[in-house]
C-alpha cells in the first residue's frame, strides 16, 4: 500500500519556537479526499504547501520571536509516523511589537453539524498591540477566521493531494467536517504551552 491513499486521515504538527525556548504546536488533522496513491517524499511537498498557505497570511500578526522549526507527519488511518519535515516558504512571525505571554492564544474554531464536535485551533503567539482588556482586536480575529476558513475547505495542492481539515475520532474512525469558521474575541489561556513541549 502507498504511504497515503484516498480517505486517509493525516496529522500535521506545525511546530514553531518562541524565544528559542517554547515549542508552540498547531496540530492540523486533515482528510486526504482526492488525488490517488502517493508516497511520502512527494506528499511532503503538499504538506509544506498546506502549512505555508495557513501561516504565511498570519505572519504579520505573529510575534517576530516565533520561528518555524519543523512539521511532524503521521498517517492516523495507517497508524504510521513519518517523522518531521522542514517548513518551506513560511519564515516566521514579523510583528516587532512586544509579544503576549506564550500561553495567550486566539481560539479559532470550525462549526460542525454535531453540537459537541468542533475543530479548534489555539493560535499565537501574537503581540500586545492586538489585545486590549483581554479581547483580541477585530483585525486579528479576521486573520484567524481566514486561517480556519482555509482549513475547513477542500484544498488541492500542487502535487495533487486534495486535503480538507476535519475532526477525527480514532476509536471508530469517525470524520466530521466543519461548515463555517468563527473566532473567539476573548484571549484564551492555553496552559499546555511550556518550555520544551507542545501545545
Amino acid at each position: 500500500m502507498a504511504d497515503f491513499v484516498n480517505d486517509d486521515v493525516i496529522r500535521l504538527g506545525c511546530v514553531s519556537r518562541f524565544n528559542e525556548l517554547v515549542d508552540v504546536v498547531t496540530t492540523l488533522t486533515v482528510k486526504y479526499e482526492t488525488g490517488g496513491d502517493i508516497e511520502f517524499p512527494q506528499a511532503s511537498l503538499d504538506f509544506q504547501e498546506y502549512a505555508d498557505d495557513l501561516f504565511n497570511p498570519m505572519a504579520s500578526t505573529l510575534s517576530d520571536r516565533m520561528v518555524p522549526d519543523r512539521i511532524s507527519v503521521a498517517n492516523l488511518t495507517q497508524d504510521t509516523v513519518f517523522g518531521s519535515i522542514a517548513w518551506d516558504t513560511y519564515a516566521g512571525g514579523t510583528n516587532v511589537d512586544s509579544p503576549t505571554v506564550p500561553q495567550a492564544a486566539c481560539l479559532a474554531f470550525g462549526r460542525t453539524p454535531l453540537s459537541r464536535v468542533q475543530i479548534r485551533k489555539y493560535l499565537g503567539v501574537f503581540t500586545q498591540g492586538d489585545e486590549f482588556d483581554g479581547v483580541w482586536v477585530s483585525g486579528l480575529r479576521a486573520v484567524c477566521d481566514t486561517f480556519m476558513g482555509y482549513h475547513i475547505v477542500l484544498q488541492t495542492m500542487s502535487e495533487g493531494m486534495g486535503l480538507r481539515g476535519c475532526a477525527y475520532r480514532p476509536s471508530d474512525g469517525r470524520v466530521t467536517f466543519a461548515y463555517s469558521p468563527a473566532t473567539s474575541a476573548s484571549v484564551v489561556i492555553q496552559r499546555r504551552r511550556r518550555v520544551g513541549a507542545g501545545s
